[in-house]
């Protein structure tokens, strides 16, 4: 495989990874018209007994995929019309496994037509993974076989928002789609490389990411007031850094794709009590009809009011 053809190659990936992203909107819109039409399931939020906003809790895993797996790169020097050719080989980028924690506030709305949950909060995310490449390289001392190989430890701070539109499915399960907004801020790196990298093109992740990103999840409620949620989170739109609003990341000579998949946790507050204190029940027997004002059985007005009339008469 050439380099051009290892580009069409990464490029076709990644348009098919935005189709999928278009595709899953557009499904979701019409799920969303179809459930209009559908059976009417009771509300997910008993308004009289909790609120309609709470907390959450998240817990998961992350994977970078590799964007290609594998390619050949062809890493060449043009000086005085000569062209020399530096390194040739085949790089492969592997995804690994990391971890990722989220906390922050939750709102249930039917205010607006197609966002029904709002959320915002905070999050810590370690991404990992490794490089290797087998080719050869092109040095002063003459032509010889390369072995390099490397790998990386991103470990960032996130603050994010998402809005939510909500397909119900049955009483205790819907649909949740995200489309959210997050900030990250790279606060520890650790990257280690053994061999020869003369040549190669070798990019890191920014200190700053702004990202768009989709997010898919199936809410279960539990209890009332606790719901469960598996979910998968992939970016679909990178704005800072801006290259040609790719949400992907740069380690060594490779791209990946960050994926977060996991599970959260959301509650809702209680409802205030409703009994007034200081005020009498409305047991008869706590009310003393010798006083002014409204008793039962006497009518609209207190026993006073009702002998001043008698004298009238």
């Amino acid at each position: 495989m050439n380099l051009n053809s290892d580009k069409i190659l990464r490029t076709g990936k990644l348009k098919i990874l935005q189709w999928c992203s278009f595709v899953c909107l557009t499904l979701l819109f019409v799920l969303q018209l179809k459930a209009q039409d559908s059976q009417r399931f009771s509300p997910l939020v008993n308004s009289k007994l909790y609120k309609s906003k709470g907390w959450f809790y998240g817990l998961a895993a992350t994977r970078m995929i590799p964007n290609p797996e594998s390619f050949n790169e062809i890493k060449v020097v043009r000086q005085n019309g000569n062209t020399d050719t530096l390194l040739r080989g085949a790089f492969q980028a592997k995804g690994k496994l990391g971890i990722f924690a989220e906390i922050g506030r939750h709102h249930f709305t039917n205010k607006f037509y197609f966002f029904h949950h709002f959320d915002y909060g905070i999050a810590l995310k370690l991404f990992r993974g490794r490089e290797s490449f087998n080719g050869w390289m092109n040095a002063d001392q003459g032509k010889f076989n390369a072995i390099s190989s490397g790998k990386f430890s991103e470990f960032y701070a996130s603050a994010f928002a998402n809005a939510s539109n909500i397909v119900r499915l049955s009483e205790s399960w819907w649909m949740h789609n995200s489309l959210g907004l997050n900030f990250d801020f790279n606060a520890i790196s650790m990257r280690s490389y053994s061999g020869p990298t003369w040549g190669m093109s070798q990019q890191f992740s920014p200190k700053f990411l702004l990202q768009f990103h989709y997010r898919l999840g199936f809410g279960y409620k539990l209890t009332g007031r606790v719901f469960l949620m598996p979910f998968i989170e992939v970016p679909v739109v990178g704005i800072l850094p801006f290259e040609s609003a790719k949400a992907n990341l740069r380690e060594f000579s490779s791209t990946y794709k960050p994926v977060i998949f996991g599970i959260r946790i959301l509650t809702l507050g209680k409802q205030p009590s409703r009994e007034c204190i200081g005020v009498p029940s409305a047991n008869p027997v706590d009310i003393d009809k010798e006083k002014p004002g409204k008793h039962k059985n006497d009518g609209l007005f207190g026993p006073d009011v009702k002998m001043k009339k008698m004298r009238r008469k």
